[in-house]
């Protein structure tokens, strides 16, 4: 089962990618010095844009 995302404004399925910003970890986290040699998790940053409204915004 696929979970689609639709626009925040007009409620539109997002279909076009607008920019793919690859993976990155949570901004602003707080490492504790017992963690520093460990691997964060990091999460996929993709940019849509609403082909009804034009909003651009993040996916999830």
């Amino acid at each position: 089962m696929k979970h689609t995302q639709s626009c925040r404004s007009c409620g539109t399925v997002l279909e076009h990618t607008f920019l793919d910003l690859g993976t990155s970890p949570f901004a602003n986290s707080y490492v504790k010095i017992e963690s520093v040699g460990e691997m964060e998790p990091f999460f996929p940053l993709y940019v849509f844009v609403c082909s009804r409204c034009l909003l651009v915004q993040l996916k999830d």
